[in-house]
């Protein structure tokens, strides 16, 4: 390998480890505080809907079908000799 290759290898290596601190440390430009919810207001957010439990559901025969199949093997196609 020459030394061209292994300065560049060398180089992005850096570039590639160095940006995420070079991002985390750049100033942000002045913004206003935001006002957040108040401890009651943030916990009425969230109201689960029967949709929620009917997806649910389906996911859950879905992947469990699933199983089924990929693990049950009857040994009625069995595999054919060439």
């Amino acid at each position: 390998m020459s030394i061209r290759k292994i300065a560049l290898v060398a180089a992005l290596g850096t570039s590639l480890a160095s940006a995420p601190v070079v991002a985390q440390t750049a100033t942000l430009p002045a913004q206003p505080a935001r006002a957040g919810a108040t401890l009651d207001q943030a916990n009425g957010q969230f109201q689960p809907s029967t949709e929620a439990y009917v997806v649910g559901f389906f996911a859950l025969v879905a992947i469990g079908l699933g199983l089924y199949f990929a693990f049950v093997d009857d040994d009625e196609n069995p595999p054919v000799s060439p």
